[in-house]
């Protein structure tokens, strides 16, 4: 059956069809019309959902070109700039080029690392641009025992102390030199991560004694350091006389601490041989001020001219002379 011959004949079924169903049939009919009426009206007056755009703020950076070793003077061949989201930009980094140039690699910088302020500094070239600019750079012996056993790095602060028996005697005076002093360098690394130790044992030493020293020495000792800090011009000089009136020592600030100075009195440690040899000084002092007692001298008188009798010997009237001795003089004093 063609689809012209089905149009054809739906007037002939409309005209058998009650009434009933033609109401029926126009209700349905109009039904279907008006929800393809809507369907079709809300699609067209409907607003179309935009698509949504992210909107990332984006920072110029400057970051190595290529790796910069420490203590190196910055050049514009070594640094580029980039654009980074600003979400993932260090604080700290350098924005412009310029403000990077001619500064100095505090450590070792990797080809793409973001350059912050805390990787370079304003100085020149070499180990001199790590020291801040009203500070002079100073070196001190240290070993494992008053260098914290290897623990301060360099960028580390510590604390001077100085422990002295010169001071005074039979007595162990200790004291703080200096607070808040910048760790520069351990030995010849002034690298941050790691510190290397080497051993100052005399070379000139002939073979046999080298490795000899006493037992006691060695462990009061240990292996020898040098640390080079910064301080202050004025305490140039106060360092240097601590170091040869005694034995220096540091100690290792927290990362954060409470104060920056703190008030620390000077210390006093009687040794306790002082003490007995104080005390018998004290008992000997008396008995070397006391005169020893002399005997009383007896002479012999003569006999009578014509006589044959023996001499016979007259003990002296006692006097209220006394015999006094100052050193090597000897004198008699008269009491009343």
């Amino acid at each position: 059956m063609k689809i012209g011959d089905m149009f054809r004949s739906i007037p002939e079924k409309l005209s058998v069809m009650s009434p009933k169903k033609l109401i029926l049939l126009a209700f349905v009919l109009s039904v279907i019309v008006a929800g393809i009426i809507y369907v079709i009206l809300t699609g067209f007056l409907s607003p179309k959902p935009t698509p949504v755009t992210e909107t990332k703020q984006y920072v110029n950076v400057v970051v190595a070109a290529v790796d910069i070793p420490e203590r190196t003077r910055i050049n514009k061949d070594m640094v580029k700039t980039v654009r980074v989201p600003a979400e993932i930009a260090p604080q700290s980094a350098i924005r412009s080029a310029d403000d990077a140039v001619g500064k100095t690699a505090y450590t070792k910088i990797m080809k793409e690392d973001v350059l912050t302020t805390q990787k370079i500094s304003g100085g020149e070239a070499g180990f001199t641009g790590m020291i801040p600019s009203d500070t002079r750079a100073i070196t001190i012996p240290l070993n494992d025992i008053t260098g914290v056993a290897g623990f301060a790095k360099p960028g580390d602060y510590v604390d001077i102390y100085l422990v002295s028996e010169k001071a005074y005697k039979n007595a162990i005076y200790g004291k703080l030199v200096v607070q808040n002093v910048l760790l520069l360098a351990i030995n010849k690394s002034s690298d941050t991560g790691s510190a290397t130790v080497t051993n100052t044992e005399s070379k000139g030493d002939p073979v046999e004694n080298q490795g000899k020293k006493p037992q006691a020495a060695q462990q009061n000792a240990g292996t020898m350091t040098m640390a080079t800090i910064a301080v202050t011009p004025a305490d140039v000089l106060k360092i240097a006389a601590a170091e040869k009136e005694g034995t220096l020592y540091i100690a290792l600030r927290p990362d954060r601490p409470e104060e920056s100075y703190a008030y620390v009195p000077d210390y006093f440690q009687y040794m306790a041989s002082g003490k007995e040899e104080q005390a018998n000084q004290q008992q000997q002092a008396p008995r070397a001020a006391a005169p020893a007692q002399q005997p009383i001298p007896y002479y012999s008188a003569p006999a009578p001219a014509g006589e044959g009798s023996p001499s016979v010997s007259i003990a002296p009237e006692p006097s209220n002379n006394v015999e006094v001795i100052r050193g090597n003089s000897v004198s008699r004093v008269n009491v009343r």
